[in-house]
């Protein structure tokens, strides 16, 4: 039995769990969460005070869960990553096999230019095979065509330097993962049935949107305005702390205003003044709309719009706003439910359904990076 752990470093919270694999299942067994310190938009902002965060989890794995981790795969937000779009000539084959999947990508890889970045992530977008577009070919008979990949690409000396300070606590392995491929895998499984939809991740600090055709992102956009913007508005109406604004938010916060029938009023924490309910939910019904507004936006511009009969799956921190689904279906027709992760197995089934752990979850049950010593333990996505 193997085991692999995975680190997600979000700008409000880290989350760390850990997988054993057996016979090709990826089976989750522990996680943790703790307080994100130094990150921003994924960015390392202070080494030191990320370092501490995830020492503390680190320390957390050690105790409580009597596990050493020594190896990480860790999850690059779209901050990081360059992304280029390549084609490659398909050859005439009887029927396109994994070897030849494999070949591709490594072409694809290798039409990176030397300028300092190393590739992170291939992700396949589409085949054109005898002047038809599918998204998947293998097993397909080939007489001409041409494959489109996503080449997500991050700079080397910017890995190296996380590699250093993980190194500093006893990582001795660190293989990075684009965010976009951990979320894929997370939740794009032929097992829930889900192919055609659109993923939104309310972030803290940013929103990300990705448009899947048949399990497969044909468009992924990062946004740069997050549910922390609502902190922000309610802190210059009423509070005096942005910590306070964040825990009126978390206590009495809802996506649509009409839907509380009583107004009262709330006393704001750490004074003597109060704020009636409804003062406090417009401005957080409006932030959130303007927001969501733009995930609207990003849909249609996909040219996929008419093409999801799955909807809408929300994810992240802000994804647990009370009544976030229902404004959303009201602005936009979808239907609109919370993602389940789909792509592992778990000890706790409830974990599935938390969407502060759906990107390290995707990490585990991406692709290994040392997939041909493992054999046949790792399977290509579909």
């Amino acid at each position: 039995m193997d085991y692999i752990a995975s680190l997600d470093m979000g700008s409000e919270t880290m989350v760390m769990a850990l997988a054993e694999v057996n016979a090709g299942r990826v089976r989750v067994i522990a996680v943790e969460m703790a307080g994100s310190k130094g990150i921003e938009r994924g960015k390392v902002k202070d080494e030191e005070q990320a370092s501490a965060a995830v020492g503390q989890l680190l320390e957390v794995f050690r105790e409580k869960h009597g596990m050493n981790i020594d190896s990480l795969r860790v999850s690059l937000p779209a901050t990081w990553l360059k992304r280029t779009t390549v084609k490659e000539v398909l050859n005439p084959s009887r029927g396109v096999k994994e070897a030849y999947l494999d070949e591709l990508e490594k072409r694809c890889r290798m039409s990176l230019p030397d300028d300092g970045r190393e590739p992170v992530a291939t992700l396949p977008l589409s085949y054109t095979v005898d002047g038809k577009e599918t998204r998947h070919l293998l097993n397909q008979p080939v007489e001409e065509g041409s494959a489109c990949y996503v080449l997500y690409s991050a700079r080397e000396s910017e890995m190296e330097k996380t590699r250093e300070w993980l190194s500093g606590l006893g990582i001795t392995r660190v293989d990075f993962y684009a965010g976009i491929e951990a979320m894929s895998r997370a939740v794009a499984s032929k097992r829930n049935g889900y192919q055609n939809f659109a993923l939104v991740d309310l972030g803290a600090d940013s929103t990300k949107v990705l448009v899947f055709q048949e399990g497969v992102v044909v468009r992924d956009v990062e946004l740069p305005l997050g549910c922390s913007a609502i902190d922000g508005d309610i802190h210059t109406a009423f509070s005096q702390s942005l910590d306070v604004a964040r825990q009126l938010k978390h206590e009495h916060g809802s996506a649509v205003s009409a839907l509380e029938k009583k107004d009262r009023k709330i006393i704001i924490p750490n004074t003597q003044y109060s704020v009636t309910l409804r003062a406090l939910l417009h401005i957080e019904q409006c932030r959130l709309e303007e927001l969501l507004e733009g995930v609207i936006f990003q849909v249609q511009s996909s040219g996929f719009s008419r093409a999801l009969p799955d909807g809408i799956l929300l994810t992240g921190g802000g994804s647990q706003v009370k009544n976030v689904e229902i404004l959303l279906n009201k602005l936009s027709g979808y239907q609109v439910r919370r993602a389940v992760i789909t792509g592992v197995e778990a000890m706790d089934r409830s974990w599935l359904e938390n969407p502060g752990y759906l990107t390290a979850f995707g990490l585990l049950a991406c692709e290994s990076k040392t997939r041909k010593s493992l054999g046949n333990l790792w399977k290509r996505w579909f």
